[in-house]
């Protein structure tokens, strides 16, 4: 997946995270602009990956520090 560190995608081919290797549309365009902390919106069908972008766009922006947890609330609504 484009814009994300190797370390992130490592891991979402390790675990197979979606079973996905290739980023759809959705993706691809929108996980660069969110990493760079750009205001997304995303509106598509029902399993196209929108909750992967605004997971994954997250989670690369954490900057980890020794002896500290780092939490995240996603709040996304479903049907």
């Amino acid at each position: 997946m484009q814009g994300l560190c190797r370390n992130s995608q490592f891991r979402i081919q390790r675990f197979s995270f979606e079973a996905r290797a290739t980023p759809c549309h959705l993706q691809h365009e929108c996980i660069r602009q969110a990493i760079l902390g750009m205001d997304v919106i995303c509106q598509a069908k029902s399993g196209m990956g929108k909750t992967a972008v605004f997971v994954l766009s997250t989670l690369q922006q954490i900057e980890p520090v020794a002896g500290q947890i780092a939490h995240m609330a996603p709040f996304i609504p479903t049907n």
